[in-house]
């Protein structure tokens, strides 16, 4: 009976050793197994919703989101949504954000905001309306663009013209800009563009050769009124400078032919050149019969003169020649005078 109570009373201190060692073993487990389980507060939050009343198809329309709650500043982004429709995202900043989304359809949208949460702060959502209508369309008035220097304005070569334009409206006054452009090429600053000041402008140019240079003016328009076109065509009649001599000096009595060299730059200004200009011939004040019309019909390469020439019956005396070459389009008038001893 004692070794029985021996043997159990060894068995009963080996039992214990296991216990105890058991027990030991899950004193060290303790530590790390309450540190990998230990929770993190997170706070709760509110999202709130700003959206304009009202907004227009096809415009960009800022969304707005704040997010309120304990714990500081909740970071993470916030979505907006239509249904299941994704809009826009945000990104917060000192519990803040917006961004811009547009809307194809009119009728009353609800937008929900989502925001996403973060490892202090849940998820919370919130919602706004908006009344979406289609964007009016702005009717814009008729303009009547006129360009308002004389027709045609005369230039001399080498000279500038300033150009005068009016644009008129039934309604407003019209703003903008109006460009003045020749309908075929022309040499020199020939295009410019007016600015509008109380529906009228101006603007300057500078041809560099001779000729007649046909204008339109076009309105470009602005916001409340339609473009428009003066067509024309408006003339600029770019002149040649000329002058104008008589001769001879000298003449025997009877039949005279009298010559006259019109200067117009170099330029060939005969008529068979297309020149329209005429030259008449006067002693004094009196008209010199069968000269009160002559055309100029030779050009003088070397001297660059047009020539004409009228023939007349003279008696002895002393004449003071005059003459008068008409100009044309192209080519100014002048004139010339002589002193004509018949002998």
């Amino acid at each position: 009976m004692r070794l029985n109570r021996q043997h159990i009373g060894a068995g009963a201190v080996r039992a214990l050793s296991v216990t105890a060692a058991a027990a030991t073993a899950c004193a060290l487990w303790a530590g790390p197994a309450s540190a990998a389980t230990a929770s993190v507060t997170r706070y709760a939050t509110t999202t709130v919703v700003s959206v304009p009343k009202t907004g227009y198809t096809h415009t960009s329309i800022t969304l707005s989101a704040t997010e309120k709650g304990p714990g500081g500043n909740p970071t993470g982004t916030v979505r907006f949504w239509l249904g299941t429709r994704p809009l826009c995202t945000g990104t917060l900043s000192k519990r803040k954000t917006s961004c811009k989304a547009q809307f194809t359809n009119p009728g009353t949208k609800t937008i929900t905001a989502k925001y996403s949460g973060n490892r202090l702060h849940k998820p919370s959502s919130g919602t706004g309306v908006i009344k979406i209508s289609n964007k009016p369309v702005t009717t814009k008035s008729a303009t009547t663009t006129t360009i308002t220097s004389p027709d045609p304005s005369v230039i001399k070569v080498g000279d500038s013209f300033t150009i005068a334009v009016s644009v008129t409206s039934g309604t407003g006054t019209p703003t903008g800009t109006v460009v003045l452009k020749p309908t075929a090429a022309a040499a020199g600053t020939t295009t410019c563009t007016a600015t509008l000041t109380a529906g009228k402008g101006s603007c300057t140019v500078k041809p560099a050769d001779y000729g007649v240079i046909d204008y339109t003016a076009t309105y470009s328009g602005d916001a409340t009124h339609n473009g428009s076109t003066d067509a024309g065509p408006w003339a600029l009649e770019v002149q040649n400078v000329t002058t104008t001599t008589v001769g001879p000096a000298t003449a025997a009595a009877g039949t005279v032919t009298l010559t006259v060299d019109v200067y117009a730059m170099g330029a060939d200004i005969t008529a068979s050149a297309g020149g329209e200009g005429s030259v008449a011939f006067t002693n004094g004040t009196t008209a010199i019969a069968g000269c009160d019309k002559v055309l100029l019909t030779t050009f003088d390469n070397g001297s660059g003169d047009n020539v004409g020439t009228c023939t007349t019956t003279l008696a002895a005396g002393t004449y003071t020649i005059n003459v008068a070459y008409s100009g044309d389009e192209v080519n100014e008038a002048s004139n010339g005078t002589a002193t004509l001893v018949v002998s």
